[in-house]
């Protein structure tokens, strides 16, 4: 009886565990994309990569872009657009190369139709501090391509009145290596097949994907589904290959029918006893099941008390919904790790730069709740560029992550935050602090770099030092509170920038503390 009553139901809980095993994988897409998303938009926002569109010159190519530099930021290829779409400088690597064999591309993968019309960013202000930008895959004739484009913008869009002078575009080649990476991040068996003509390229037997989702789990323990490009149009068709089911699915034999026709003859006769070994058992069976298809309770066990078979049953769905269990707390902590890295600069292991916008938001916003004091901070390291033209970039790297490492030493253990600005530029904001507290920080910071001793031969100190530029408003004042919400944040910011450059002009090496204009108010 269990395969007429039982399997429709094991079923149904399966196809949804399958179609959230699917939800995963495209979730980890979406992620990577994400997080590529914001390492680019961290170097399209950068003084030296605007300067450069507005002067190119092979000094900030050869100090900044090379085979490492696509290793760090995990992709293929680099590209800078001017405003007309046109390639000032393209860097990538050729598709299907191992890792210390590729060789260099001529030219982008990417038609120069595509350039225009799908990757470039038309010249545009910075609204409210939001950018536009491109993240998705394109279709080429050698394979799908990652690609991330974003605004080329001065670092803190300037003054508000810059407007973007191209468009910084990171690619990938969305190859096995890329697949296999995915695979490693889900933990499942991903397999894919490239659809260089799109819809055409569908055998008809697969054009149901167009209309549905998922394709069902088949005889061969696989699901499939489309990836589509940037104008949603079919790129690749995916599929997981997953673990065979823990149960016996063939529905009948000779033997069975047998056995069919002698126990609806024994049923008759034994009515009350199939109802207490049978019908009860299997009724609270499928509560049971409904209980946790409904609610997606997977720590849940079925517990019935039944005939042997039946309760041998009831342990192999266990042991299935023991596997999704732990499927989905394997999920729960990946995705922890992913938010955490988003969040996170790869280098020092401080807060980005994208972090750093929403904290300081949020920490203005209480601090004109709290009517108390907010305080910025902004930490620049002397003759940085310097340091890496002699000891090379690897000992630069250190730098910035002792540098990092002092820094936040010093932060206040309460809702502050310490972040990667820039390059060599870094941002704390402390929330509550008074002016002489913040005065005497800035202070203990400059000369806690001093005391670490760290070699710096081509600067006058002998050793690494940093400028370090500082504000303290009071959120209590009238005119602070009058300043308004999308230009307040810019305002502090502009005066903490203007110490920090009193901080160089005087000689470096110092802290400054700076005030907000009186036309602020």
């Amino acid at each position: 009886m269990r395969y007429f009553i039982d399997l429709p139901t094991l079923f149904l809980v399966i196809e949804q565990s399958d179609k959230k095993d699917v939800v995963r994988v495209n979730n980890a897409f979406t992620q990577r994309l994400t997080m590529q998303a914001n390492r680019v938009s961290d170097n399209a926002l950068w003084d030296d990569a605007y300067n450069y569109m507005l002067a190119p010159n092979e000094k900030f190519l050869a100090s900044n872009f090379d085979d490492r530099t696509l290793l760090d930021n995990e992709v293929d290829g680099v590209i800078f657009l001017n405003t007309q779409a046109e390639i000032v400088w393209q860097y990538g690597f050729e598709f299907g190369a191992a890792a210390d064999t590729k060789r260099r591309v001529a030219r982008p993968p990417m038609s120069d139709e595509q350039l225009r019309t799908q990757v470039h960013i038309a010249a545009h202000l910075p609204d409210d501090g939001a950018r536009k930008r491109l993240a998705g895959y394109l279709r080429t004739p050698k394979s799908p391509v990652e690609v991330i484009a974003s605004p080329i913008f001065p670092t803190g869009y300037g003054d508000g009145t810059t407007a973007s002078v191209g468009t910084l575009v990171m690619w990938s080649w969305v190859d096995r290596d890329y697949v296999n990476a995915i695979a490693t991040q889900t933990g499942f068996n991903i397999g894919g097949q490239f659809l260089p003509e799109g819809v055409a390229s569908l055998a008809p037997v697969w054009r149901y994907l167009l209309t549905e989702d998922v394709r069902p789990r088949d005889k061969d323990d696989r699901i499939y589904w489309l990836l589509r490009d940037v104008k949603d149009e079919p790129l690749m068709m995916l599929w997981l290959t997953l673990e065979p089911l823990a149960f016996e699915t063939a529905l009948f034999s000779d033997a069975l029918v047998a056995g069919l026709l002698a126990a609806i003859f024994l049923l008759l006769g034994l009515a009350w006893v199939v109802r207490r070994w049978l019908i009860l058992p299997l009724n609270e069976l499928e509560r049971q099941m409904e209980f946790i298809t409904t609610g997606a309770r997977y720590d849940h066990r079925l517990s019935v008390q039944s005939y042997q078979e039946l309760n041998r049953l009831a342990e192999q769905f266990n042991v299935l919904l023991g596997e999704v269990c732990e499927r989905e707390n394997q999920a729960r902590r990946k995705h922890q790790e992913l938010h955490l890295a988003s969040i996170s600069d790869a280098l020092t292991g401080l807060a980005n730069r994208r972090y750093l916008d929403q904290f300081m938001d949020e920490a203005w916003l209480r601090s004109l709740s709290q009517a108390s004091t907010y305080a910025l901070v902004l930490i620049d390291i002397d003759h940085f560029k310097k340091y890496n033209d002699f000891y090379g970039h690897a000992a630069g790297d250190r730098i910035l992550q002792e540098v990092a490492r002092t820094i936040h030493d010093h932060q206040p253990a309460r809702d502050a935050l310490t972040a990667r600005y820039g390059g060599e530029e870094f941002c704390m904001v402390v929330p509550g602090i008074s002016p002489s507290a913040l005065q005497a920080l800035c202070e203990r910071i400059c000369v806690s770099i001093v005391h670490r001793a760290l070699e710096h031969q081509v600067s006058e100190a002998g050793v690494v030092t940093v400028s370090v530029g500082g504000i303290c408003v009071d959120a209590s004042e009238p005119e602070v509170r009058q300043l308004a919400q999308d230009t307040a944040l810019r305002t502090i910011f502009k005066a903490a920038d203007q110490a920090l450059y009193e901080a160089k002009r005087g000689g470096r090496n110092r802290a400054c503390m700076g005030r907000l204009p009186a036309s602020a108010g």
